[in-house]
């Protein structure tokens, strides 16, 4: 399935925020996600924070990541930027 340009902007800007606050294992999941689902429109203002996660050795949750379905990326997108408990 398609990604929607509002989908990956949702998931890209959630992915920010995440890493933004300290959620490195989030933001890892979310730009595997963002990615996956459209790999050759993947920001390149985004390209250094995606190379700074794999830094931190957090390969296997962008791995993770981008796997996720669009619905599943928007739905994990969705959790990080909600509230925490």
């Amino acid at each position: 399935m398609q990604a929607s340009e509002q989908a990956l902007v949702l998931v890209a800007s959630a992915a920010y925020v995440a890493y933004i606050n300290g959620r490195a294992g989030d933001a890892a999941m979310l730009f595997g996600a963002r990615l996956e689902l459209s790999p050759t429109m993947f920001p390149k203002y985004l390209r250094p924070i995606l190379e700074a996660l794999e830094k931190q050795g957090l390969r296997k949750e962008i791995a993770a990541g981008a796997n996720l379905s669009v619905d599943e990326a928007l739905e994990r997108a969705v959790e990080v930027a909600g509230p925490r408990p």
